[in-house]
């Protein structure tokens, strides 16, 4: 599915890009999962910790002309780091941009991807189960094939939100 706004970026090629992980604050982090979706083609990619770390590149293309889109990029950035991929893209950090778009405004409490998604009237794209599916992920296993596949879920949740984020908050830049 393709979003105006995103339309009139100037990259061949722009991936949403989620990770799962655990671990505790200032390690490196856990690859529990990741997730990829296409947002010129739709294609969404899903991918378990033990086909990630036997990755030597990312599994989505990389170069000066494609971009990333994520919701806390140092987190993503993280994730690729711990796997040692190189980090050869532009990156769109829609938490950033979402600070940028909303400092000063009363009205924005938290600046969580939930938060973001209600700001811009996107709430069909907020999971139910968001806290219970962040305390399995940091729980650290060991998880049964149900609770992977649930996992995996819920990281696509999130990818699928970040186009039509993106597209709203690019109708609303200033």
């Amino acid at each position: 599915m393709m979003f105006t706004e995103v339309a009139s970026l100037p990259f061949r090629k722009i991936y949403s890009v989620d990770f799962e992980y655990c671990g505790a604050d200032g390690e490196i982090p856990k690859i529990v999962c990741m997730v990829i979706e296409d947002l010129r083609s739709g294609e969404i990619s899903r991918y378990w910790r033990n086909d990630l770390c036997k990755m030597k590149t990312p599994p989505f293309e990389t170069g000066e002309d494609v971009a990333i889109v994520s919701y806390f990029a140092p987190a993503e950035m993280q994730s690729m780091l711990a796997l040692c991929w190189a980090i050869n893209v532009s990156v769109i950090d829609l938490f950033a941009e979402f600070r940028c778009q909303t400092n000063g405004d009363p009205n924005v409490g938290r600046k969580s991807l939930v938060s973001a998604l209600q700001f811009y009237g996107l709430e069909q794209f907020i999971p139910e189960e968001k806290d219970s599916m962040r305390d399995l992920i940091l729980s650290g296993g060991p998880l049964s094939e149900t609770q992977r596949s649930a996992i995996l879920d819920y990281c696509q949740q999130d990818v699928i939100a970040l186009g039509p984020l993106l597209d709203a908050m690019l109708r609303h830049a200033p």
